[in-house]
């Protein structure tokens, strides 16, 4: 009896094993008849594979390129926001003393500046929103008839800047 069931479990692995193929015939036999049916479709698929093998190559070596060049970016990248952004603790000053120049420069007034600061998280910076007003004379235009008289004008502007926040304020 042992004999009998292990050639009935034979026949039905044979079985299923030429039905698979069978399907993979008819499958095989499906694509060619399709192929046959169109063949400029299939020569124009076969020209395009390699035109498309060399653009993935490219993009592969591109992402190689730009993989290899990270290490620099990162770098460049810290240069920048240390180079770029003020300390904030020296910050304030710098910047007063810059618009103080700036309107000393232009022969104004400043009428005092305000600063208020603002955390952006995750990014290790503060933004800092500085109001700041100036008032002087500026020449009338030269068709008035008082081309010698000057006029009074008083500006508020708001300035957006950005500091580095040190390692004790991000703590």
């Amino acid at each position: 009896m042992n004999t009998k069931k292990s050639w009935r479990a034979w026949k039905i692995w044979i079985g299923a094993a030429l039905a698979l193929l069978l399907a993979a015939d008819v499958a095989l036999a499906a694509v060619l008849w399709q192929a046959a049916r169109d063949p400029q479709a299939m020569r124009s698929q076969r020209d395009r594979l390699p035109i498309q093998g060399k653009l993935l190559k490219a993009d592969v070596e591109r992402g190689e390129k730009i993989k290899s060049s990270l290490p620099q970016i990162g770098k460049d990248c810290d240069a920048f926001y240390k180079d770029a952004f003020l300390d904030s603790r020296t910050g304030y000053s710098a910047i007063s003393e810059d618009l103080g120049d700036l309107v000393t420069k232009a022969g104004l007034k400043s009428s005092g500046l305000t600063f208020l600061r603002k955390d952006v998280a995750d990014h290790g910076v503060t933004e800092i929103t500085i109001k700041a007003g100036v008032q002087g004379d500026y020449p009338a235009s030269s068709n008035s008839s008082t081309a010698s008289s000057a006029r009074r004008i008083s500006i508020c502007s708001m300035i957006c800047t950005w500091s580095r926040r040190t390692p004790a304020e991000s703590t």
